[in-house]
């Protein structure tokens, strides 16, 4: 694995914040799309040798328009924290789904892991009503 962020940001003001902060902390960069919907996160990632639930679904493909989301690919928990804390410094819209690459989702479709981020968020929100 190498350190790299991940992003899918549908607002170009948004991208360029984020992708000024990255450049900012000397965070490599990877940006996806809805063509990557059906890719797995360690594809996506550049993690060698990674097959896995590769799919071609309904919550896949060019017609799913993505959420934003940015997920994290071998980023200590430290470095993230600073990521964060200046994401925030910097008054930039907030990114609700946000994930860390591990060994159990890398096998995961993008879609199949950004759906599970917003069953997750929905929780949340439920949790705090």
């Amino acid at each position: 694995m190498q350190n790299m962020i991940l992003l899918h940001i549908n607002d170009k003001t948004k991208r360029q914040q984020i992708i000024s902060l990255c450049h900012s902390l000397n965070h490599q960069i990877k940006q996806f799309d809805e063509t990557d919907a059906g890719s797995t996160v360690g594809e996506l990632a550049g993690i060698k040798g990674v097959k896995g639930e590769k799919t071609v679904d309904s919550t896949s493909g060019e017609n799913v328009k993505l959420p934003d989301c940015i997920i994290f690919s071998d980023v200590s928990s430290s470095a993230m924290d600073v990521f964060l804390a200046e994401y925030k410094k910097r008054g930039i819209e907030p990114t609700h789904l946000k994930a860390i690459v591990t060994v159990h989702n890398m096998k995961w479709s993008v879609s199949g892991l950004i759906a599970e981020l917003k069953k997750e968020q929905i929780a949340i929100m439920m949790r705090g009503r």
